[in-house]
């Protein structure tokens, strides 16, 4: 018997009406992340089952209630929540649960739109964001001369790679670095690999799903496609559009350095 029907029974005694919504649901990690980062993790009361957290932000949730897609309406008003977090790139997710009242979905586009995405969650939830966006903003490094050619990987045939929205991109820019495809309006995209080899890119970055022979494949397939050229593997939580994003510079810097 669900939460609301237990109720419903229990209110049939007299009660004068239903319980306040309480609690947080995360659909996301990068929301999940976010929540964490913000010192709120005490308050989800259920979140999509983790794929992509960072170690601290899994061992924070490690008693949370687990969801699985798809998420169905039904399941999200049983729970009564505060407050629905997701972020509009997990199609399984939409359109059903975006109309539900108390939801928030982020787009982070740039290093600018993570920090607003941040903002939008800590109103969600009640909580305050300056401090921790701070701290974020002042791991982002200054400029950096010099614009190498990079071509991230994620997957697939034709190739999944990132476009001009994701913060990654704008990142890559920092650290002296250019996505060969950062001119494409989205966060991720499908290109085809004659387009891919013109660009002549000087580093590839193959986004990391699961470690040990799948990555291998990925590499084996990105260079028989486009030529050797230098490769690192980055974790797939580092490229998402997310706090974990920072993380990335000690990953992209030194092979950024070796590749010129």
């Amino acid at each position: 018997m669900t939460r609301a029907a237990l109720w419903t029974l229990l209110c049939a005694a007299g009660c004068a009406a239903p319980p306040p919504p309480r609690g947080v649901v995360s659909l996301h990690d990068t929301t999940t992340e976010i929540v964490v980062g913000l010192g709120r993790a005490e308050e989800l009361i259920a979140v999509m089952e983790p794929e992509f957290l960072s170690p601290a932000a899994l061992a924070a949730v490690e008693g949370v209630p687990r969801l699985s897609a798809p998420v169905s309406k039904e399941a999200l008003l049983a729970m009564r929540p505060a407050a629905v977090l997701g972020a509009e790139d997990v199609p399984q997710h939409q359109p059903e649960l975006a109309a539900l009242p108390n939801t928030t979905w982020i787009d982070p586009s740039g290093l600018d739109g993570l920090w607003r995405a941040i903002i939008a969650v800590g109103e969600a939830i009640d909580a305050p964001t300056d401090a921790y966006v701070a701290a974020l903003k002042a791991r982002v490094p200054a400029p950096t001369p010099g614009a190498l050619r990079v071509f991230v990987y994620d997957c697939c045939e034709p190739p999944f790679t990132m476009g001009g929205r994701a913060p990654l991109t704008e990142l890559l820019a920092r650290l002296g670095a250019k996505n060969v495809f950062a001119e494409l309006d989205q966060d991720w995209a499908r290109v085809s690999w004659e387009a891919a080899m013109v660009t002549r890119p000087q580093l590839i970055v193959v986004d990391d799903y699961n470690g040990e022979g799948e990555v291998a494949e990925k590499i084996a397939l990105v260079t028989a496609r486009l030529g050797p050229t230098p490769t690192v593997t980055l974790p797939l939580g580092l490229a998402l559009e997310g706090p974990r994003t920072l993380d990335a510079i000690d990953v992209l810097r030194p092979a950024i350095e070796a590749a010129r």
